[in-house]
């Protein structure tokens, strides 16, 4: 027999709006954002939500989480939609960047803000530990010149690598949904200053700098709730370390974990995420891994910078649905090879 506090908790769950994702995991859409049912998030929004001092013991909360995940999985076949952290990809080979409150929608032609439709495709998931973008302004500088007097960075030489231009790439490659991020390693006297910059442009967050995961388990709770993963390397790095970067990088990262530390039902997890790595020298990682070395770290402005890093997925976009039009091929007016033209009689004495 039910009891009337687990009759009271499943009547305030029931209310929020439940979806399920391809692998099976259950969310609630509560007003701070898209979360996981078996979460941290979850379980403060039901306290707050009950407000009285009798709350369910964790074995009768462990059974409302366990109703709404029946709930969740009797949904229609529409609703079976992914989550998403920071970046979705809608039709049309678009993109939406979460705001944290609004989104912003890129196609090929412009970027535009505007307000998040949770009834959509796009659904971010929105972790205690995330913080808001700011809303970004228009930008009469390219990418890269914004780069460049940020951390440093010098114009190149004949033949040498644009540094700048290999840093916009990989703030792109970081926001996109589709695309694998290769490591991108920092180096220099500024470099811990720089880490903070990139990650309060991108994925601000409580702590931009996070201590390298003991497990794989830790490693992929660190990735469930960060969309960029920034560690500080000292020394020589491990085989463990260059296997746990490679794999994030190259969306192979898988792992096994509980949801939250309700000990919920064990979730099977892909990731894919952008790494970060501070060191003094750079180790070698990947064939493809990008290596900056931070000059400075000066004041900038976070609005325009962002906006110059929408503009230019916005031309690799257009760029990417070009068509692709074929050359015609010169021809050539035919001429028949001497060495097998046919031979005349020889002439009748």
């Amino acid at each position: 027999m039910p009891s009337n506090a687990y009759n009271a908790l499943l009547a305030v769950a029931s209310q929020v709006k439940l979806w399920i994702t391809p692998t099976r995991q259950s969310y609630a859409q509560i007003p701070a954002g898209a979360v996981p049912v078996w979460s941290e998030e979850f379980f403060t929004w039901c306290y707050a939500k009950l407000n009285f001092q009798n709350f369910p013991a964790p074995i009768t909360y462990n059974k409302v989480l366990r109703a709404l995940d029946a709930m969740a999985a009797a949904q229609p076949r529409e609703n079976v939609q992914p989550i998403n952290l920071r970046s979705a990809a809608t039709r049309h080979g678009e993109y939406e960047i979460d705001l944290g409150g609004m989104v912003v929608h890129l196609t090929g032609k412009q970027w535009a803000i505007k307000e998040n439709n949770f009834d959509g495709p796009s659904r971010f998931l929105r972790p205690f530990s995330s913080r808001q973008l700011p809303h970004p302004t228009q930008s009469q500088k390219t990418l890269p010149e914004h780069l460049r007097a940020a951390f440093g960075l010098n114009e190149p030489e004949a033949n040498e690598e644009d540094q700048a231009k290999a840093l916009g790439q990989w703030l792109e490659l970081a926001l996109r949904p589709d695309a694998n991020c290769p490591p991108l390693i920092l180096t220099g006297e500024f470099r811990d200053e720089a880490v903070e910059a990139l990650r309060q442009l991108i994925d601000p967050a409580t702590c931009a700098m996070l201590p390298f995961p003991l497990s794989r388990g830790e490693a992929g709770r660190m990735a469930l709730c960060n969309r960029v993963l920034a560690f500080q390397v000292f020394g020589k790095i491990s085989t463990f370390k260059r296997k746990v970067v490679k794999d994030l990088s190259q969306g192979i990262f898988n792992v096994r974990l509980h949801q939250n530390d309700h000990k919920g039902p064990l979730r099977y997890q892909q990731f894919s995420r952008p790494v970060i790595l501070t060191t003094g020298v750079a180790p070698e990682i990947c064939g493809n891994q990008i290596v900056i070395e931070v000059k400075k770290c000066g004041q900038f402005q976070q609005q325009e910078l962002l906006a110059a890093l929408f503009n230019q997925m916005v031309h690799s976009l257009r760029e990417e649905h070009k068509p692709h039009r074929l050359e015609p091929t010169e021809r050539t007016p035919f001429a028949p090879d001497p060495l097998v033209s046919p031979q005349t009689d020889p002439p009748i004495p």
